[in-house]
């Protein structure tokens, strides 16, 4: 018996391109059990639809430079769940000003999201 306490799907392969039906999978990931569910949607965005409510994993998450044209670093996350890093460091506590933090002074990724997706 295999029971994955954590699962995570693809909703667009990278190849061959097929576009998941996700929010059924994430559904029979709940019936079997499993923990947490995340979907990469790094070949969704800007693809096809996407209603990570309707979708219904703990995660879902996706890179913004592929088809929004952002910086290689800008990325989004969506969680149903708190959100805290395993090793807390710098900012601990507050997981979003943590993740705002890169490490540099070049925050040029972070503020061209807007108009990447506009």
């Amino acid at each position: 018996q295999h029971d994955p306490r954590y699962v995570i799907i693809d909703h667009v392969s990278s190849q061959p391109a097929v576009v998941c039906p996700v929010a059924e999978m994430v559904a029979l990931c709940r019936r079997r059990g499993v923990a947490e569910v995340a979907v990469d949607g790094a070949h969704a965005l800007g693809q096809v639809p996407i209603n990570v409510d309707a979708i219904g994993a703990d995660y879902f998450f996706s890179n913004l430079h592929k088809w929004a044209f952002a910086a290689p670093t800008a990325t989004i996350l969506h969680s149903l769940r708190g959100l805290r890093h395993v090793v807390p460091s710098w900012g601990a506590g507050d997981f979003a000003a943590e993740c705002r933090w890169t490490g540099t002074r070049d925050y040029a990724a972070m503020r061209a999201v807007p108009a990447a997706l506009a």
